[in-house]
């Protein structure tokens, strides 16, 4: 398998974000495959500590695998902050064009895990237009906003109030167990804020689920059934049926359902069992609807 190349893009607001290409020795599809990890992480996600990740999986079945690390993250710039919105305004449609461009598909697939499923989800209410440019949709652990109560609430508060008490403070991903990248507190009170509210208001004031019943791009949403501290399955499933898709999936990856394990948040890409059962079910759902 080749070695990724870089493709730089250049935002609305002017950061230099990166993308990751890792191209097929035998192409199959024509349509692009766009994947963006979550908060605290890199490129590596994908890609695997020995090169053996989801993203070369996807490249040996074919498809043009591009790979978003989004401000402050990897190769791309680091500013002095950003939030949720700077990735969902900026760094995305940035990202669909650099693609787009590039390889001239007039579509591609978003895959993406946590945050970057709630960035795809976002963007797309943001600016319905975009789907457009989408030939589908997955949302991998990607969590609405809803179910937060408890000590999940609790620690929501806390972290929202925190994050607002030292504006200028990275956390630290790698110490804290998260990933090998920080995250400023702003993007965190904001993400944190949205729990406590049950919306995605954004600084206009408008919520960026409102959009979502008139976006019909096909959809595959991925919960983990030992997912109950991240993306427990009624947050999965609650942002999943906002979408007016009417090809749309929800999988409910647990021992219940046929599954080998009750998958947890990571462990729904980078587990072993996820290799045996959770790459070919994506692989499958992706082949079923791209481009030849």
């Amino acid at each position: 398998m080749s070695p990724t190349r870089a493709y730089p893009a250049r935002t609305g607001d002017g950061v230099r974000i990166v993308l990751h290409r890792l191209e097929p020795r035998a192409p199959r599809h024509t349509t692009p495959v766009l994947l963006v990890a979550g908060t605290f992480s890199t490129r590596t996600f994908w890609l695997g500590t020995r090169g053996q990740g989801f993203g070369r999986f996807l490249a040996e079945a074919g498809f043009d695998i591009w790979i978003l690390e989004p401000r402050g993250h990897g190769a791309s710039e680091r500013p002095s902050s950003w939030t949720l919105e700077d990735w969902i305004r900026q760094d995305a449609p940035a990202a669909l064009d650099r693609v787009l461009a590039t390889t001239g598909a007039p579509d591609c697939f978003w895959v993406g895990h946590s945050a970057g499923g709630v960035v795809g989800a976002a963007a797309v209410g943001a600016c319905p237009q975009l789907a457009a440019r989408l030939r589908g949709l997955v949302l991998i652990g990607a969590p609405g906003p809803v179910g937060v109560s408890g000590l999940r609430r609790w620690v929501a508060r806390s972290g929202h109030l925190a994050a607002g008490l030292f504006p200028r403070v990275a956390v630290p991903g790698t110490l804290l167990g998260l990933g090998p990248e920080p995250e400023p507190t702003p993007l965190i009170r904001q993400w944190m804020g949205w729990n406590l509210q049950g919306a995605w208001r954004g600084s206009d004031g408008g919520d960026y689920l409102d959009a979502l019943d008139a976006v019909e791009v096909p959809l595959l949403a991925l919960a983990g059934a030992g997912d109950r501290w991240l993306a427990p399955p009624e947050a999965v499933r609650d942002l999943a049926r906002r979408f007016g898709s009417e090809d749309r999936t929800l999988v409910l990856a647990g021992t219940r359902q046929g599954f080998r394990e009750e998958y947890g948040h990571a462990e729904l890409i980078v587990s072993r069992n996820a290799r045996q059962e959770i790459w070919p079910l994506l692989r499958d759902w992706l082949e079923a609807r791209a481009g030849e």
